[in-house]
């Protein structure tokens, strides 16, 4: 088969390829992400050639990462005058790498993959790109699912790279060869850079390039980039279909789902696959905070399925199995201390709540009408002293409850209506200037209850914010 005939389909290929992806709608702008290197010189070729068919326009991007002196200024100035004679918009940048990973504590690797990514977002929101594109290969994804598989990832990482993630980076070349790209260059007569690191054996990924790969494919089967390539896209599928369970099933077995809170029916939950019951424990980390890893995993479906108890996962989510309940929560409720209006209302954004308060006459109202409950008490006005505030509970707080004689500590009223400990810092307590009046859902005070001597009635509502 002639060059041409193979840069055709190549062509055709990565067109059909974008199609089939979504890649790019009509009269949208794509940035190119362009090192110089091999894939991206062809990346940009493939691109600017299809640009039209396509109806997109395209913005090229390069950055300097400092790390090899003079190289990589050399490649910056080979990018702009590729830019140049292609008549390509180019935006260069250059950050210091090293002094990013001496700071944050990253390994050189990822901290130069972090810091290209965050300088391309940066360069597509200025010249309104709404993607990015990158040169990965199927070469690239069989190292990535290599590398992932040496590291101990699970299905999610042994799907290897998306060829569209985040809605915005795309890869067109995902399923073309490392070969093929060689041959497209040798035949279009296009120059490029070599990137040296790319041979230097600190980088585990260059292990993976130039050590395993041959060796799996010499010894064990030749075909192992497309036998990779192809089991990615298998995980891949998988892996979304199996996370449209998890949405479905937590939004079935979720009792509470607050920004901060999630709440579980336990007996449901452990109806389910453990494998289902995994994904849904990283759901809901990941929703509140951070995904766990496998052994925090572990701990949290040994909590789930034993007698009850607490553990603290790493990302600061507490998680207990309380009754039918299996709770998770992020941090501690933040301390607060808030005025209350006798007529108004207040926001308490940390328990995401409301407190309306509103007074009327006694006899404006049947007694069946003025009875508390969990969200709404009832009390005499002018039993009351002084100015009311909501806070949170403090150790020490007492309260005599309604129908007692003596008084009770709130922390003992709690664990006696059997509070999950995780919930019991959201439990508040409402106060005037000498005791607690309601400890807010669970009991209101016997010296400021409604009786047939009141003539006024303060009524005080909790409401979601």
């Amino acid at each position: 088969m002639c060059a041409r005939t193979l840069h055709k389909d190549l062509l055709e290929n990565v067109r059909d390829f974008m199609r089939r992806h979504r890649m790019a709608q009509s009269g949208e702008k794509v940035l190119v992400a362009v090192s110089g290197g091999a894939d991206s010189v062809a990346l940009l070729d493939i691109l600017s050639r299809l640009q039209e068919e396509l109806h997109i326009r395209l913005h090229v991007a390069h950055l300097n990462h400092g790390l090899r002196g003079s190289d990589s200024d050399e490649d910056a100035r080979f990018v702009e005058a590729l830019c140049s004679d292609l008549g390509m918009p180019f935006t260069a940048g250059r950050k210091d790498v090293r002094a990013f990973v001496r700071e944050q504590g990253f390994s050189l690797e990822e901290g130069a993959r972090i810091v290209r990514y965050r300088f391309l977002k940066d360069v597509a929101e200025q010249v309104g790109a709404a993607r990015i594109a990158t040169g990965h290969t199927a070469d690239d994804q069989a190292e990535t699912v290599l590398f992932r598989l040496l590291r101990g990832s699970g299905v999610k990482g042994l799907g290897g790279m998306h060829p569209v993630r985040e809605e915005r980076f795309i890869r067109p070349l995902l399923a073309v060869r490392r070969w093929e790209v060689e041959q497209y260059l040798t035949g279009r007569k296009l120059a490029f850079r070599c990137d040296r690191s790319n041979e230097d054996p600190a980088f585990t990924r260059n292990r993976i390039r130039r050590e395993l790969l041959p060796l799996l494919r010499d010894r064990f089967n030749p075909n192992i980039v497309r036998t990779l390539v192809r089991a990615a896209a298998i995980l891949r599928d998988e892996d979304d279909f199996a996370e449209r369970e998890t949405a479905l099933a937590l939004d079935r077995i979720a009792k509470k789902r607050e920004k901060r809170k999630i709440v579980l029916d336990l007996p449901s939950f452990l109806e389910y696959h453990r494998a289902l019951r995994r994904r849904l424990i990283r759901r809901i980390c990941g929703e509140l905070a951070q995904s766990p890893g496998f052994e925090e995993t572990e701990r949290i479906m040994r909590l789930a399925s034993g007698q009850g108890g607490m553990l603290r996962a790493a990302s600061g989510i507490r998680v207990q199995r309380a009754g039918d309940a299996l709770l998770f929560k992020l941090g501690e409720t933040p301390a607060f201390r808030v005025a209350v209006p006798i007529e108004g209302g207040i926001a308490l954004p940390e328990l995401e709540a409301r407190l309306i308060t509103s007074v009327f006459p006694r006899a404006s109202s049947e007694e069946s009408s003025w009875r508390s409950d969990a969200t709404c008490a009832f009390f005499d006005r002018d039993t009351l002293a002084g100015r009311l505030i909501v806070r949170n509970r403090e150790p020490g707080d007492r309260i005599q409850p309604f129908g007692m004689k003596g008084h009770k500590k709130v922390k003992d009223l709690l664990m006696d209506r059997k509070i999950p400990r995780i919930l019991r810092d959201e439990v508040p307590v409402l106060c005037d200037a000498e005791k607690i009046i309601w400890v807010i859902g669970m009991a209101t005070h016997e010296a400021c209850r409604v009786t047939s001597r009141t003539e006024r009635v303060l009524k005080v509502l909790k409401r979601e914010a």
